[in-house]
């Protein structure tokens, strides 16, 4: 949602886009993400927080990581997303020992889709491609439909769950949760939306 607005992420006070868009060696994965707002004196946006990275820690545990993906289209809500998923990654491999492992492992290599469509601002395009090569993700470029787009995605390479930036107002949020089935006559998959009970003021 929000895929024609490029900038990012939420409350500039907290963590401005410069700060969110440093090269991958300049700080450990998701540790300036987490520390910043931990910093931040919004306890709504803590709570906001801690509840978000939770859900993605829970999915990280709860599904193999090559059969998770996250939907991305360079929009605010999916910028916010990727950056929650850094921080839940990175609380996931420390809070599971691995430090060790997160040491070698500069960011969340997840695989990463995107539906490009022909409409889409070129603005949009060139900041997904950026921020994609900027963090190292997987990039799997869809040119169909959202529905024909999965069918074959899930159809090539076993895919359980799948990140998207949906949030509470979004017309297909409707009767969603955190974790929440697709759709019947969709392919089958989870959806996990860590940011649905996030409100607009938190990505102004």
């Amino acid at each position: 949602s929000n895929a024609d607005e490029s900038r990012l992420l939420p409350s500039p006070q907290l963590l401005s886009s410069q700060s969110l868009l440093l090269p991958p060696q300049v700080a450990s994965p998701g540790m300036e993400i987490d520390a910043a707002v931990r910093a931040s004196s919004d306890a709504r946006l803590r709570t906001k927080y801690d509840n978000a990275v939770y859900v993605v820690q829970r999915a990280f545990a709860l599904y193999p990581f090559g059969e998770i993906a996250f939907s991305f289209n360079g929009g605010k809500d999916s910028t916010v997303l990727l950056h929650l998923i850094r921080a839940g990654y990175y609380l996931h491999k420390t809070s599971c020992g691995d430090e060790a492992q997160i040491n070698t492992v500069q960011n969340c290599p997840l695989r990463t889709i995107y539906f490009e469509t022909p409409c889409a601002f070129p603005e949009i395009n060139s900041f997904t491609y950026e921020t994609v090569s900027t963090y190292g993700l997987p990039l799997e470029t869809i040119r169909s439909d959202f529905k024909s787009g999965l069918e074959g995605l899930l159809k090539e390479k076993s895919t359980k769950a799948i990140f998207i930036g949906t949030r509470i107002g979004d017309p297909n949020a409707v009767g969603q949760e955190q974790f929440s089935p697709s759709s019947p006559g969709w392919p089958p998959f989870m959806r996990v939306n860590p940011i649905l009970d996030w409100s607009y003021r938190f990505f102004s």
